[in-house]
């Protein structure tokens, strides 16, 4: 495995250990949803040029946040869940379309809050596992699999809505990405296997706590 590879695992491991005070007074637990997208590059380690992507991401599953509401300074905010990406390479026709899991820590610092409304900012730390295949008008490529890691830094910042026993907590990002991984391909004018990049991407997220 590459090096940067490595780097990018222990980045998983780190952020999947975050600690993260789950049965502290006053926490949410509940669902999000997210999606949004951006614009990157992508190069194997045997090509000598990067080729233009457009990223498309998209994910759900569950959100904690440990001040939804109230006076506290800061809240951490978790959300763990399934996510899909599609990487769009512009100058050939060629798409790459993943899932797999992801994991975004927010550290969050209080703006104005009260007992029904908080608005929070803070930095993001996102961390992901991708798999996936792509698809193209040509036939050796189609199918080919490919997998890689995701470490993502950025910032958040979102409001939380008390609507009477449950709080609504939309949100926007801004982070930028970088992957490495590897793919089966042989063609593609001769290059293939490792291969690494990046992308900037905004993204909305939608939160129910409860």
């Amino acid at each position: 495995m590459h090096r940067r590879n490595q780097w990018l695992c222990a980045g998983v491991a780190a952020a999947l250990l975050a600690p993260a005070p789950l049965f502290a007074a006053g926490v949410g637990n509940g669902i999000y949803l997210e999606f949004g997208g951006g614009t990157g590059e992508f190069e194997w380690d045997d090509a000598n040029d990067s080729e233009d992507i457009d990223a498309g991401l998209a994910s759900f599953g569950y959100a904690l946040d440990t001040a939804p509401l109230g006076p506290r300074v800061f809240n951490y905010r978790l959300n763990v869940g399934l996510a899909s990406q599609n990487l769009d390479f512009d100058d050939n026709g060629v798409e790459a379309d993943v899932g797999g899991i992801q994991v975004d820590n927010i550290f969050g610092f209080r703006i104005i809050s009260n007992d029904r409304v908080r608005w929070w900012a803070g930095p993001s730390v996102r961390v992901g596992l991708y798999g996936g295949d792509y698809d193209a008008d040509t036939d050796w490529i189609d199918g080919e699999d490919l997998a890689y890691f995701e470490f993502a830094l950025g910032g958040a910042t979102g409001v939380n809505i008390d609507l009477g026993g449950v709080i609504l907590s939309p949100s926007v990002a801004w982070r930028s990405h970088g992957f490495a991984g590897s793919d089966d391909v042989d063609g593609w004018g001769g290059i293939g296997g490792d291969f690494s990049g990046n992308h900037q991407t905004m993204t909305f997220n939608t939160a129910l706590l409860f």
